[in-house]
């Protein structure tokens, strides 16, 4: 609880009729101006701990002096507080720490404050073979009593506490005066505490015994309609004596259990009821009560009944779409054909959509601009990082701090029960001793199964069918096969310059000229210096940086708005950038020079499209192929492999035999601190140890990929479009690709197959022909 126990001096609040144990928790009601004040104190500046004491005089209404105390109190916790309606009182619920002895008070500003000594809490021997008697007796005695009836089932933990003391105390606080209970603060022998206990528990099991006698007789003249009614009767008698207002509250829950009768399943709506029973039969101030209220308010909280009206004009779909996001036709038209198959079978369950790209390129905001398209609320659950399964699914109320899990919440957030629900990142769930998040999805995400979702902390279930899951991912080939298994993937590539271009110009700059503060005249990003920021001070296949340059560069203008009150406005020009984003951050100058045993490679990653360059050289020793710059298993087995081709194939390509015998090749991948791995390299390890071995420069210009076989065979490969993007961001003029791969490159774009030319070949030879 983070109690600090070195406060040398804490507010006190004397108390008149009632003693606080420790371990226990309590309701105390505060009407006296100084104790309030004591209250407020400790709230502020204490953590929440108070001495509460016991007067020695009750008539006594201004405590002031030592001997007004009694001396032996408990360090308390303050663990709810609230003003009750209609008067100036405080209604606490205070938790007993530890047991203390004051030493001195003082009054300071109204307010009584004590320093103190700790007085450890009694432990009861149940080792003991006597003293495990004693208390399983005790404990047995307590239970006829409770499956009496003649206490509440809110007592019903207390014979599962662990500590026989704190057993002891919260049975003696509920049937003792506040003088005797004072006696028992004071005890410091544990069996004698329990002896006590065990007599005034055995004082009520005879007063049951003798109740019963009374009431067997009266019995028969008491219909079941009276027994109720009076019952009942009794039950508001007691409430209204304790100043609660219980009656209205469990009418409440009760008519709110009506209203969702029929959006419930059965067992859902009879587990409802048997919480309300449940509370009935609780003191409103007791733990479980607190439990059973929280849950009830959290299960009528959930939207049972509440539903958003989807509008599927595709047309204006469409058209949302389009002002939203720049380009991704492709993934447009999909998420246009998904919604006109909801348009004509509104019943149709449908599939999972999961979009999959590199980051920035607007993989969250694309879903909820399909939210925004069917007039859908949406809520977002970042599932980066998520290794507990409780995430998903919740924690069971029993538990101490239990709530539902992120489905559950985000539903309540959404306030109806068909919203767009965004699962971001879910390639990045992993799973540890409390259980594997991704298996939890399961359910969520089948439709087969998610219309009677069960969350372990409301434990009812829930219809989840009507929600229109999305799933985003920079990788799909992390995600686990089973969960991979039910989600359409669609493909979100990364965006050429042109289209970074467009995108800059209609959404970013408006956006950031608005949270900026300028007017669209006073600074202005012509073109080229949108082309300048795009391939020097940025790096990227979506748009995330480029944002950040742009709103670094209104930052610039902003500073000097703010301290000379006006400014002239800016047009951008590609010789004053450097005054507002600096030196150039990347270069491409470099990119396309090839030379004798250098090649440029395209290879693929999670996050886009990359340039891969490869070196190397001769060195005058016999042996094996050097291979370095982290190359992963399979690139270094497309080295070897490269290596026994030409060695194959020496005669044919006229290499020199004595330089391939009587020298090593040393192979590097500059960049060294990344890890390259994959078999797209084939054509380019070839390549390169060709061109060393005949001594011939490679064109500049050209980039190549492609899986080579021992027989020279190029095969097709992955990550065409990136690949390709990658390229004419780096200025190249051609890439070579596997013949089998014409149709992915006839997928992209033709803005983008118009700036970069294309030689497709089906072996090395015609390669070489390419590249020499």
């Amino acid at each position: 609880m983070g109690e600090n126990f070195n406060i040398s001096q804490l507010p006190i609040l004397p108390v008149k009729d009632l003693v606080v144990f420790p371990h226990i928790y309590m309701p105390i009601s505060v009407g006296r101006e100084f104790s309030k004040k004591a209250v407020a104190k400790s709230i502020d500046s204490f953590s929440s701990q108070i001495i509460v004491t016991l007067q020695t005089d009750e008539e006594n209404e201004n405590p002031a002096e030592l001997k007004d105390l009694n001396k032996i109190g408990v360090l308390c916790k303050i663990i709810k507080f609230d003003p009750i309606a209609k008067t100036s009182n405080y209604k606490l619920l205070v938790q007993g720490i530890k047991k203390i002895e004051l030493n001195e008070i003082e009054k300071n500003d109204n307010i009584l404050f004590g320093t103190y000594n700790i007085i450890p809490n009694l432990k009861y021997d149940i080792t003991n073979i006597k003293n495990k008697v004693l208390y399983d007796t005790l404990i047995k005695d307590l239970v006829y009593i409770i499956e009496k009836g003649f206490v509440s089932e809110a007592l019903i933990p207390i014979k599962e506490l662990e500590n026989p003391i704190a057993t002891c105390y919260l049975l003696l606080s509920i049937t003792l005066d506040s003088k005797e209970n004072q006696k028992i603060l004071e005890s410091n022998d544990a069996k004698k505490v329990v002896e006590r206990t065990y007599k005034e528990i055995s004082k009520q099991k005879d007063f049951i015994n003798l109740k019963d006698d009374i009431i067997y007789q009266a019995k028969e003249s008491m219909t079941k309609n009276q027994k109720e009614y009076f019952l009942k009767e009794q039950m508001k008698a007691i409430r209204k004596e304790l100043g609660e207002d219980g009656e209205s509250e469990l009418d409440s829950y009760e008519q709110k259990l009506k209203k969702i009768e029929k959006f419930v399943s059965k067992s859902s709506y009879e587990e409802i009821e048997k919480n309300i029973k449940k509370l009935k039969n609780s003191f409103a101030e007791s733990y479980e009560a607190s439990i059973t209220r929280n849950y009830l308010d959290y299960v009528f909280d959930l939207p049972w009944d509440k539903k958003s009206e989807d509008n599927l004009d595709i047309k204006l779909a469409k058209k949302t779409l389009d002002e939203d996001h720049f380009g991704l036709f492709d993934v447009k038209e999909r998420i246009l054909e998904f919604l006109s198959i909801r348009k004509l079978n509104p019943k149709s369950k449908g599939t999972i959509i999961c979009f999959y790209g590199p980051p920035g390129t607007g993989k969250t905001s694309f879903a909820k601009s399909i939210a925004r398209a069917i007039n859908r609320e949406s809520v977002r659950i970042a599932l980066g990082g998520v290794k507990d399964e409780s995430e998903i699914r919740g924690h069971r109320k029993t538990y101490v701090g239990a709530m539902p899990g992120k489905i559950i919440q985000s539903i309540r957030q959404a306030g109806v029960n068909n919203p767009v629900f965004i699962l971001d990142e879910v390639d990045k769930l992993s799973s540890d001793f409390r259980g594997d998040p991704s298996s939890a999805l399961l359910e969520v995400l089948d439709p087969e199964q998610n219309n009677s979702f069960k969350d372990h902390y409301i434990n009812l279930e829930f219809d989840l069918s009507k929600v229109m899951f999305i799933c985003t991912a920079n990788n799909v080939e992390t995600i686990p096969p089973a969960l991979k298994d039910r989600l359409e993937i669609i493909k979100v590539s990364g965006y050429c310059e042109e289209e970074k271009i467009e995108i800059a110009k209609k959404f970013i700059i408006p956006k950031t000229l608005k949270e900026s503060g300028l007017d669209s005249k006073e600074i202005i990003f012509s073109k080229d210096v949108l082309k300048e920021i795009i391939r020097n001070y940025t790096k990227e296949f979506g748009v995330r940086e480029l944002e950040r340059q742009i709103a670094r560069t209104c930052r610039k203008m902003v500073k000097r708005k703010a301290e000379e009150g006006k400014v002239n406005p800016v047009v951008l020009k590609k010789d004053i950038l450097p005054e507002y984003l600096g030196a150039d951050k990347y270069s491409a100058i470099e990119d396309h020079k090839n030379g004798v045993g250098i090649v440029t490679g395209l290879a693929w990653t999670p996050y886009g499209g990359e340039i891969l360059k490869l070196e190397a050289i001769l060195i005058d020793e016999k042996g094996d192929t050097i291979l370095t710059g982290r190359l992963g298993e399979v690139m270094q087995e497309s080295a070897k492999l490269a290596v026994s081709l030409i060695k194959n194939n020496w005669k044919k390509w006229e290499i020199d035999k004595t330089i391939l015998v009587n020298n090593r090749i040393h192979l590097h991948a500059p960049a060294g601190a990344i890890p390259k791995d994959g078999p797209s390299a084939g054509v380019a390890l070839v390549s390169a140890m060709v061109s060393l071995l005949k001594n011939k420069k490679i064109k500049d210009s050209i980039a190549m990929t492609g899986e080579v076989t021992l027989t020279g065979k190029v095969w097709p490969v992955g990550g065409i479009k990136e690949k390709v993007l990658a390229a004419i961001r780096s200025n190249i003029k051609l890439v070579i690709l596997p013949k089998d791969n014409k149709k992915d490159f006839e997928e992209i774009p033709e803005l983008l197959r118009g700036k970069i030319k294309v030689k497709y070949v089906s072996d090395v030879v015609e390669v070489f022909k390419e590249i020499f």
